[in-house]
């Protein structure tokens, strides 16, 4: 089975936000056109307020920036990450290399935070969640914070909890807002349950493998009527 359709996920949060209801639409979600620039390109920004340069110096920074969506993206959230700090005891912050998931010989879960940090008493992985007007559902936040606990967690225990800053648009809202999610706020699955969605993500690449590009636009006959998980 090839696994190309799944290149251009480039963290666990893109894998998960593909998982939908059934495994055509998971499939359709798979095929679908990714776009060419990605907001979460302005983490570099994030990343550097965290490092210790000050939200101000990353705003004019910012400014900068030739890519109009990463330029608006990074100008948005860098307030609400000073926020963030203004309201936690971050005592350091350190980048980490990604840590790869193998959740079967052909498919693998990039899980790449942004950093771990000291926040009050406890080391936490943080993750900026920098899409505005979408995030995950309920279900597929579940899911990833399965993926966070037994991928990343359970395997560094120096590491407590993780950090989903959500910064996206609150329904009925029409500015960004910081809100702060840890693994308490997930109903964990059980690993029965992550074997079932690692199928599902198995099946439907098999059916996004058997379409050919030029039809790739089109939906893919749902095989069955399955439930999330």
């Amino acid at each position: 089975m090839s696994t190309d359709n799944l290149k251009d996920a480039p963290s666990l949060q893109h894998l998960v936000r593909m998982i939908r209801p059934t495994v055509a639409a998971t499939a359709n979600a798979i095929l679908a056109p990714k776009p060419k620039i990605r907001v979460f390109e302005a983490n570099h920004y994030v990343r550097a307020v965290f490092a210790g340069m000050s939200p101000a110096q990353a705003l004019s920074n910012a400014e900068k920036d030739p890519r109009p969506t990463i330029r608006k993206t990074a100008l948005e959230v860098v307030p609400l990450i000073e926020q963030y700090l203004s309201e936690n005891d971050v005592r350091w912050f350190k980048p980490i290399p990604p840590v790869t998931h193998q959740i079967s010989p052909s498919v693998r879960i990039p899980i790449k935070p942004l950093g771990i940090a000291r926040v009050g008493d406890k080391v936490v992985v943080l993750w900026p969640q920098l899409w505005k007007t979408i995030s995950l559902s309920p279900e597929q936040f579940n899911i990833f914070a399965s993926y966070m606990k037994y991928g990343l967690l359970d395997k560094f225990p120096d590491y407590h909890d993780f950090h989903w800053l959500e910064m996206s648009v609150p329904k009925g809202k029409k500015l960004r807002e910081l809100r702060v999610r840890t693994v308490d706020a997930a109903q964990l699955l059980e690993h029965s349950q992550l074997r079932d969605v690692e199928q599902k993500i198995e099946d439907a690449l098999m059916i996004a493998d058997g379409v050919p590009k030029a039809d790739r636009q089109k939906k893919p006959k749902d095989p069955q009527q399955d439930s999330f998980l």
